[in-house]
């Protein structure tokens, strides 16, 4: 894993540089953008959220996120509307998670550090780094985050009111027609 000083300057160039990156994923982006319209805010405030700074072998980690939710999306194709949304948004979150977990970026040049658990998004955190030193020095390093910590954080910073209630409303759905299985 790595860390970029300079990622894309704002996040509707980072979700272009997705669309234009991802061909194989493309047709369901496209058809979660009809289905879900609020798909593509969504994408965008992740993107405000987390950067494309953080990648695993190159790969940004909101990349690998977006494809996972897309994955997650299409084999719910056929399910009513608030499950094939609450999957890509699931996908979208636990990949982070996952990607995230037990990780921080620091700064070397202003001696501070990031976590996914902060209130601070990466993007701002970057911007204000870059304001004080011009030249930031990034490097990952170990913190005590759990997958399941940074979803909930990404779940309560990245989606809206009316989007975290759809989900929550379809998870409790979800266990208790499985709990009366």
């Amino acid at each position: 894993m790595e860390a970029l000083s300079k990622p894309f300057p704002d996040a509707q160039k980072t979700y272009r540089a997705y669309r234009d990156n991802n061909s194989e994923s493309l047709r369901f982006l496209r058809l979660i953008e009809i289905d879900w319209p609020c798909s593509t805010a969504i994408i965008i405030r992740l993107c405000e959220y987390l950067t494309d700074a953080v990648r695993i072998n190159d790969n940004p980690v909101i990349f690998r996120a977006i494809n996972y939710g897309l994955s997650l999306y299409s084999k719910s194709l056929g399910e009513a509307d608030p499950v094939r949304l609450s999957e890509f948004i699931r996908g979208v979150i636990d990949s982070v998670g996952r990607d995230l977990e037990n990780t921080a970026i620091y700064d070397v040049a202003t001696n501070s550090v990031w976590s996914p658990l902060g209130n601070t998004r990466l993007s701002e955190w970057l911007k204000e780094n870059e304001r004080l030193t011009r030249v930031s020095e990034l490097s990952i390093t170990k913190s005590q985050s759990s997958a399941e910590d940074i979803a909930q954080r990404i779940f309560e910073n990245v989606l809206d009111d009316s989007q975290r209630t759809i989900v929550s409303e379809e998870l409790t759905w979800l266990n208790e027609a499985s709990g009366s299985l």
